[in-house]
């Protein structure tokens, strides 16, 4: 893979780190911190050295192998060397910052040759030793080095202790080197036998061309015949740019594979879509408790909504004094038949139901980034019922009488009530012996028809056409009153049951809009796990 190719990946993985929901923000910090140093390790691959470590299991004769590279002795080699828990390390003067960071306990060995100028040698502890630090310390301090070389012994080299520990490392195992040290104690048959057969262990863990020298750590006095000669030139060897290229650019990218299906197996996308399942099973019984509660949600927002719809619609009224009374009435005695038969609405129907929900909601939470976001439905629906408790905010949003009908009533209040009064008038005016003409219509007639009117009412027909009257008129108003109340109350329903569905959608817009972190998140963190989960197949 080339740099750019690279470079471009560690961008694409940064993006989604940066943007996604499913880390919380120390896994973030520490991600992004991640990308950096690979980022900075591609940069500095032509300027920093190549650093190689000899990593081996108990006895495999790591350290005659580093002191036979020196030329001296520079780790003690015998029997006590499993319990030795530092790292040697042998360098040019000049590569002092170049070592590795915060590596604990180890021996420095500088040196000034110029034809290794270039390395820097690492021999670890045994990986395999009583000491479990030695096996930490190689999986975490290896993670820097370039090369590793692998050293076993005849009675070591299939050892599964180091097929385990391999698959943990950093590094490709296109950077890998096996050495099979002691040879001097085989013949060239078994020899030739062991590394067929280590040949065939390797590839089945998927390690194929990697070098493999069989070496002896013991001095030769014939140089052209010294096993350990080739392996000493393959890890002194000058190498050119594009190898130190490639040896840096297949490390990081085994790292971003290792760390994108480390994320993957990390992230459990199941458990993310079980989220939005369950989100969708909640709006689904949300809709049924908007259904539910569309008829008498208003009524445990405002109990007497009702009559306050009623209230305000007759305020827009005009009333003639008779049927208004009469129409005060008719309210009065409507409003007491309907609370005799009327049932109380418990709120605690739907905050049982809310709080229900919740429960199923902190759950969700437990295991989402957004847990420190406190979600309650409830909450937002008492919210809800303190906002609009009062009734007075219910009236404005109801609209008006229509103007044509209010006109339309008065006229009729006027027909009704004067049509008896003026019957009664001509009446007792004796208007039946009248002869009806121009001239007839004077003041000098008219006032002698009051009068006689008026003294009429004296008489026991007068008496009795007056009762006549009033009944006539309580009649009509309380007729014309009811009718009215009629009509009203069509209205009334009709403004109740729209007033009902728009609460219950403004209520139902006020839950999901508290569910609404909680939707947001569960679309992004399956959106986030679909690019990882490509990231890491085609990265």
């Amino acid at each position: 893979m080339s740099s750019q190719l690279l470079k471009n990946n560690l961008t694409t993985i940064r993006t989604w780190a940066q943007q996604n929901v499913i880390l919380s923000t120390p896994e973030k910090v520490n991600f992004l911190h991640w990308c950096d140093q690979l980022d900075a390790t591609l940069d500095q691959a032509l300027r920093a050295p190549l650093k190689i470590g000899l990593l081996g299991g108990t006895g495999v004769g790591k350290s005659s192998i580093i002191n036979r590279l020196a030329g001296k002795e520079i780790s003690v080699a015998h029997n006590e060397r499993p319990y030795t828990d530092k790292v040697i390390v042998y360098h040019h003067n000049d590569l002092d910052a170049m070592l590795m960071d915060n590596l604990p306990l180890a021996i420095i060995h500088k040196h000034d040759r110029q034809d290794i100028s270039h390395l820097i040698l690492y021999d670890f502890p045994d990986y395999d030793s009583l000491m479990h630090e030695h096996r930490e310390m190689v999986q975490q301090y290896s993670c820097g080095l370039d090369i590793i070389v692998w050293v076993a012994s005849p009675e070591k080299y299939a050892d599964q202790a180091m097929i385990q520990i391999m698959p943990t490392l950093l590094q490709s195992s296109k950077n890998y080197c096996f050495v099979l040290n002691k040879i001097d104690q085989l013949s060239p048959e078994d020899t030739a036998q062991i590394i067929g057969h280590w040949n065939m262990l390797l590839s089945q863990s998927d390690i194929s061309d990697a070098p493999i020298f069989a070496v002896s750590t013991l001095l030769m006095d014939d140089h052209q015949n010294d096993s350990f000669e080739p392996f000493r030139k393959w890890i002194f060897k000058k190498r050119k740019e594009h190898e130190i290229i490639a040896i840096t650019q297949s490390n990081i990218e085994n790292q971003i594979n290792q760390k994108t299906q480390q994320l993957c197996q990390q992230i459990n996308g199941q458990a993310i879509t079980d989220v939005r399942n369950k989100l969708d099973k909640i709006n689904s019984e949300l809709n049924t408790f908007e259904k539910n509660r569309q008829n008498d949600i208003l009524e445990i927002l405002t109990p007497d909504a009702h009559s306050a719809i009623h209230g305000y619609l007759a305020q827009q009224t005009q009333f003639l004094w008779p049927v208004g009374v009469a129409f005060a009435l008719v309210r009065r005695l409507k409003k007491i038949s309907v609370s005799n038969t009327q049932k109380a609405i418990s709120q605690k129907v739907p905050e049982m139901f809310l709080m229900s929900t919740d429960r199923h909601i902190h759950l969700l939470q437990q295991h989402t980034a957004i847990s420190e976001n406190n979600i309650s439905l409830s909450t937002a629906y008492q919210d809800f019922i303190n906002r609009y408790q009062d009734p007075n905010q219910i009236a404005p949003f109801l609209g008006k009488m229509s103007p044509l009908q209010t006109f339309f009533f008065v006229m009729k209040q006027w027909l009704g009530l004067s049509i008896p009064v003026i019957l009664f008038v001509l009446y007792l005016g004796g208007v039946s012996n009248w002869d009806i003409s121009t001239d007839t219509i004077a003041l000098r007639n008219i006032l002698p028809f009051l009068f006689k009117v008026i003294i009429r009412l004296f008489h026991p027909e007068g008496l009795i056409a007056l009762v006549s009257l009033l009944f006539i008129e309580l009649f009509l108003c309380l007729q014309l009153a009811s009718a009215w109340y009629k009509r009203m109350d069509r209205k009334a329903n009709m403004l109740y049951s729209g007033l009902s569905r728009q609460v219950s959608k403004q209520l139902m817009a006020s839950l999901l809009e508290s569910l609404q972190p909680l939707e947001d998140w569960s679309k992004q963190a399956q959106r986030d796990c679909q690019a990882l989960y490509h990231f890491s197949k085609v990265g």
